[in-house]
């Protein structure tokens, strides 16, 4: 048995170290590609998923207690999800406009939840079933987050799921030729994309504080769930793309390989934004608890402040 296991162990690491090779000698084969285009013109592009609704893996209990239970607004809100997709450069650039995919009975918001719903100037709202990127999501992504913010030369990286691959799609939208897209060898986007190394990490890392601190506080939400899905990646995007951020989105490129550049001192999100000593927040005649301190002009503010007044620097 224990031989059995220590097989499966070793089979295991051999894989990885395997696809972490295979992963390294694509980007190589790449290299001569890349090196034609400046920090600023190489793109990546990849999708994270949220639950509609965070629950903490922590808990209080009494001990010895056997059973702990947990209360959920719905249980489908844990079990489904939404889908944002960003765009970041090389130079360290998180481009003005990323792509939200809420999930809808339909794939497209009724009349009412059109007229209704707050669209910041960051963000491209779509709507699916699953509440994930789509054939038509994506061709929004490519014209309404990714053209407007690129000239005619870049090399944008993706994975291999089926729906970005098509070449053919990304040339209705980008037909001059300096304009290239990479397909990333399929198993290998853990090790060699960028995104996947920095950025989503540190957008899960806000999404996580804000959830926590909603929860932790009991606060008394006066927005529905979509406008707060909304408001709440609007207010991320916003805060990554602060100058403080350059560094670490540069660090993803340089992790994944796909550039070579020596960076200066790293920041992170936890010592800019939630590093504070005011407990409350700095508005005016506001004692709310302080969520976080603006990565742009260093304010001290809560969740209304932030998240529901769309505390954003464009």
């Amino acid at each position: 048995m224990v031989i059995k296991l220590l097989l499966a162990v070793e089979k295991y690491v051999l894989s990885k170290l395997q696809n972490i090779l295979d992963a390294r000698n694509w980007i190589e084969s790449k290299r001569t590609l890349i090196s034609k285009y400046s920090s600023d013109q190489i793109l990546n592009s990849d999708h994270c998923s949220f639950q509609k609704e965070y629950v903490s893996p922590l808990t209080l209990s009494f001990t010895g207690e056997r059973t702990i239970e947990a209360a959920i607004k719905r249980k489908h809100n844990v079990t489904h999800s939404y889908t944002v997709q960003p765009v970041t450069s090389a130079a360290g650039r998180l481009l003005n406009k990323f792509l939200l995919v809420l999930k809808e009975r339909e794939d497209e918001f009724g009349s009412i939840v059109v007229k209704n719903m707050i669209i910041p100037p960051n963000v491209i709202v779509q709507a699916s079933k699953s509440g994930k990127s789509t054939a038509a999501n994506h061709y929004i992504f490519l014209n309404d987050v990714l053209h407007p913010c690129v000239h005619k030369k870049f090399l944008l990286f993706l994975d291999s799921w089926t729906i970005q691959t098509n070449q053919n799609k990304f040339r209705k939208v980008f037909p001059h030729q300096d304009s290239q897209l990479l397909i990333f060898l399929e198993g290998s986007t853990g090790h060699i994309q960028s995104q996947d190394l920095s950025l989503l990490r540190l957008w899960r890392y806000f999404h996580k504080k804000i959830e926590r601190y909603t929860h932790i506080n009991r606060t008394q939400m006066n927005l529905n769930d979509r406008q707060y899905f909304i408001n709440v990646h609007s207010i991320i995007h916003n805060q990554l793309s602060a100058p403080q951020f350059k560094n670490l989105i540069k660090s993803g490129f340089i992790q994944a390989r796909i550039t070579n550049e020596t960076i200066e001192q790293i920041e992170k999100p936890k010592d800019i934004c939630f590093k504070f000593y005011d407990l409350y927040c700095s508005s005016q005649d506001c004692d709310e608890r302080t969520l976080l301190k603006c990565a742009w002009c260093k304010n001290i503010l809560c969740y209304y402040h932030l998240i529901e007044d769309l505390h954003l620097h464009l």
